[in-house]
């Protein structure tokens, strides 16, 4: 913690110099690390006054506001992001990511953009994946899904992910045992309480 407030105050020395996107940025991300959050948001405001085509920063901070569950606030920045990059691969898949978590159709129009521009993505895969079983279309979703697990197998949410598919696709045997694996194994995970609710109705 005291390495990040010595940064902090680095950071704003030389921001009384000089001031870039580079900085700002690691200014904002200083202060979320000592846990001022709203210090953070309040900083980089500013900046996107000054520069509100700035798509990185804009992206920076809607990354930030879905990390801190404020789900709108991240739409609205991903949102204006795309507005001028609408081939920008990382938004295409986050901002999919939000729209699923609101049951917003548009989810799937974005999450397929970001899966044709890079289909060998683990990250990418796992959103589509995943947008794809809550569309219904789960033999599919199955398929796309095993590839994500293959290639994170030590990330339990996208585990998690699979094993759902799994469960839906019919094999209700092999996917509480997934299910039961991750929850025993103590990892928390997005969807954690949602594994343990299959598996306890079972």
């Amino acid at each position: 913690m005291e390495q990040y407030r010595d940064a902090i105050k680095a950071y704003n020395s030389a921001w009384e110099i000089t001031q870039s996107r580079e900085l700002v940025v690691k200014r904002f991300n200083a202060l979320r690390e000592v846990d001022a959050k709203e210090d953070a948001y309040e900083l980089i405001q500013p900046w996107l006054n000054e520069h509100p085509d700035d798509g990185y920063v804009h992206t920076i901070l809607a990354a930030a506001y879905e990390a801190d569950g404020q789900d709108q606030k991240a739409i609205l920045h991903y949102e204006k992001v795309l507005e001028k990059e609408p081939d920008n691969i990382t938004v295409l898949n986050n901002l999919a990511w939000v729209y699923n978590k609101q049951n917003d159709d548009r989810a799937i129009d974005l999450a397929e953009r970001a899966y044709r521009q890079n289909p060998e993505s683990p990250a990418i895969l796992d959103t589509y994946g995943w947008v794809l079983l809550q569309q219904g279309e789960t033999e599919k979703a199955l398929g796309i899904l095993q590839q994500a697990a293959k290639a994170l197998p030590d990330v339990a949410e996208v585990q998690y992910h699979k094993a759902v598919a799994v469960y839906r696709s019919g094999d209700k045997a092999a996917a509480l045992s997934e299910l039961k694996a991750l929850l025993d194994s103590g990892v928390a995970f997005e969807g954690r309480e949602d594994a343990r609710a299959i598996v306890e109705s079972n």
